[in-house]
């Protein structure tokens, strides 16, 4: 973009900000010649600036996920330039991020997704698939990460579809893990699916989607190093009806006299959301608690139009797809949404005194807007012995979950589970400061 072209985009910033004397200021400068620079000092400051530009606009923004129709359609006008000046950030922010990892490559031409190639603990390889963002700290990961997306994924060919009906998938990894090239110890990790399910009708495309999710929590019942835990259907607040129960257990998702009702539930979910809760054991039995957030799309089998979904997958700034055969991009949230609800996790999350998550999400935050400044004062808290203790303590939340009668784990030993508390203990008593 040329200088010119830059200008008036403060001047559209400004604008929206208070006045339109700006606008006209700024567009009537004389052009200026394209920048040519390709040096990372120079990428560096481009994205820095833009990045400045959507801050102020996100600070104009109303936070409102359940806005009325006066506080969306202000949502949406400032979407608008937050959507620009993206666009005309990621020239520079890619040309700096591939300076960096030159082993990263575009899926296409002119793409936003971009492969990376990812090494595992014990020496494998492994490609995955995301924007920019979430793939630029990729580097190194759990082995186990990939062994348990394969198992807890839909396999679509095990189920026995009506006529006429399809449905494909995909699956997506986020979390900390994504971020290892930052972190001085193993990040945590989660996973997002994706579906889309064509069917001949509302109940169809529910009943297919509920025997899918009977598929991959069917597999899971003799697994050693993974279980599912629970389902939560998450509609939204003014859907939610008191007296039904949204949480499912193993044995209520493979009862087939309550099919029915988990594919009711579904279809009328519409712009909500759908977590699974599951717990492995990782390298060195490690056990400790993930999620699995599925998002789907179920459309009409002859016209292709929607019969009803869940929320826009958010993903893609910060999940990366597993492999290079990726399907489909599905689409997800704007930008101004996603950031600014990190914003506001930093601040929960800040108000309960959980400061490394806090911190954790002000790096998503600063990364996903392109605010280097901030990723290069969020990433030395990654490495501090508070950080070790936290990774520690995940440990220690999974085995007192397993602890709970309604939630009972079967991959846990008790012998193990003694083992883990004290190499926990040692942990937090080698790491933590002691009071004076």
């Amino acid at each position: 973009m040329n200088k010119s072209g830059r200008n008036c985009q403060k001047g559209i910033v400004r604008f929206l900000v208070g006045g339109l004397v700006a606008v006209l200021a700024a567009c009537s400068a004389e052009p200026g010649n394209a920048d040519t620079e390709s040096t990372q000092d120079s990428s560096r400051q481009t994205v820095q600036s833009y990045s400045n530009d959507i801050r102020e606009l996100l600070a104009i923004r109303p936070y409102d996920l359940s806005p009325d129709a006066k506080t969306q359609k202000l949502q949406d006008i400032l979407d608008g330039p937050i959507a620009e000046l993206e666009q005309a950030r990621d020239p520079a922010y890619r040309s700096l991020v591939l300076a960096q990892r030159p082993d990263i490559s575009a899926v296409a031409p002119g793409s936003r997704f971009f492969h990376v190639p990812v090494r595992d603990f014990d020496g494998g390889s492994h490609w995955m698939t995301g924007e920019i963002p979430a793939v630029w700290h990729l580097h190194e990961l759990d082995p186990v990460v990939f062994t348990i997306a394969e198992h807890i994924r839909l396999h679509p060919e095990n189920l026995d579809l009506p006529d006429g009906a399809r449905i494909k998938n995909d699956i997506l990894l986020g979390g900390t893990a994504l971020q290892s090239m930052a972190h001085a110890y193993p990040g945590d990790f989660d996973y997002n699916e994706t579906f889309k399910v064509w069917a001949s009708s509302h109940e169809e495309a529910g009943a297919i989607m509920a025997d899918a999710i009977a598929e991959f929590v069917g597999r899971s019942v003799e697994q050693e190093q993974y279980e599912f835990v629970r389902l939560r259907v998450m509609p939204q607040r003014h859907r939610r009806d008191t007296g039904v129960d949204y949480t499912w257990n193993t044995d209520r998702v493979l009862d087939l006299q309550q099919r029915a009702e988990l594919a009711r539930q579904l279809t009328t979910l519409e712009g909500g959301r759908i977590n699974t809760d599951w717990r492995a054991l990782a390298a060195k039995d490690r056990f400790f608690i993930i999620g699995k957030i599925f998002y789907f799309d179920a459309l009409d089998a002859q016209t292709d139009s929607a019969l009803f979904s869940t929320e826009p997958i958010k993903g893609n700034y910060q999940a990366a797809y597993f492999g290079r055969d990726v399907s489909e991009i599905h689409k997800q949230r704007p930008l101004g949404e996603h950031a600014q609800n990190m914003l506001d996790q930093v601040e929960q999350q800040s108000k309960r005194d959980h400061f490394l998550k806090a911190a954790k999400r002000n790096f998503n935050y600063c990364r996903v807007i392109g605010d280097l400044d901030c990723l290069d004062a969020v990433i030395p808290v990654f490495a501090t012995q508070a950080a070790k203790a936290y990774h520690s303590h995940k440990v220690l939340e999974a085995i007192v979950e397993a602890l709970n009668p309604e939630w009972p784990t079967r991959i846990l030993t008790a012998e193990n589970a003694k083992l883990q508390l004290g190499r926990v203990a040692d942990v937090i008593e080698t790491s933590l400061p002691v009071p004076a």
